[in-house]
């Protein structure tokens, strides 16, 4: 049929370890017998979810996290987080409320960030136009840090390194454009090249809103459409739609990287 065709086979098949003979080799037995060809190309192995002591949740120990008992209290987006995070293929994974709560924080850091972001912008009016000639130390960091993380996020998301490639994008939002550039921010914002920082602030904001996606896909879609909101066709309609952030070499730039990390280092 025009559906198996189109459906068959697929590239990924995602499961856990623990029934890779009970049903990723029957479907592979199946799909030959059935079709003469493999059901998948590639398979992804996660881990099992335990709890923070690395026991098998269980009902009879009462150990379990109950999924939509998190989502009420925290969250869909935190805790997807929190299943991505410090999570590498094949290995289990320790589930906490802690964790998931640390998701949750990630969330308000980003909604925090766009708020600030979008009522400077909607005060001043911005674009995602950068001009290379007005770019000072801060700028030319963010924006060499920002390439840096583009770039190693797509390899490890090409290796299905997903709780790394989180992390890096956590990180950098975190750690060096919350933390640090938005508050070198404030004061550029009060001087006469204040209009530039915001459009250093928007094209950072929107591509770190395209790497986190993945991860926290409804926080990022609303935060996306209140910026859209004030920079209209020059983004995407929805941001589950936009293109991958690409990393231009360009903007590379070691000596703005060695000179800013040194100051926060001395601070």
């Amino acid at each position: 049929t025009e559906d198996l065709r189109h459906f068959y086979p697929t590239t990924v098949m995602e499961t856990a370890y623990d029934i890779l003979f009970f049903w990723v080799a029957r479907m592979i037995m199946l799909g030959l017998k059935n079709t003469g060809d493999i059901p998948f190309r590639i398979v992804y192995l996660h881990g099992l979810v335990r709890d923070e002591q690395g026991e098998k949740m269980s009902k009879s120990k009462g150990n379990v996290l109950n999924p939509l008992e998190l989502i009420d209290q925290y969250g869909c987006d935190a805790l997807r987080y929190a299943l991505i995070t410090g999570n590498t293929p094949g290995n289990d994974m320790k589930l906490s409320a802690q964790k998931v709560e640390g998701g949750r924080n990630f969330a308000n850091k980003m909604w925090d960030a766009t708020r600030y972001v979008t009522s400077a912008m909607a005060e001043a009016g911005a674009s995602l136009k950068i001009d290379p000639g007005h770019l000072h130390l801060e700028d030319r960091w963010i924006l060499s840090r920002l390439n840096r993380v583009v770039a190693e996020v797509g390899v490890l998301m090409d290796e299905y390194q997903l709780g790394e490639a989180c992390r890096r994008v956590h990180d950098f939002l975190w750690g060096e454009f919350c933390d640090w550039y938005i508050e070198m921010s404030k004061i550029r914002r009060r001087e006469a090249d204040g209009t530039a920082t915001l459009s250093v602030l928007a094209h950072v904001l929107q591509s770190g809103l395209r790497l986190l996606h993945p991860f926290m896909p409804f926080v990022t879609e609303e935060l996306w459409q209140r910026m859209r909101s004030l920079l209209g066709d020059s983004l995407s309609p929805a941001l589950i739609i936009a293109p991958w952030p690409q990393a231009d070499p360009a903007f590379l730039d070691d000596e703005a990287e060695r000179q800013v990390e040194a100051a926060i280092e001395v601070i």
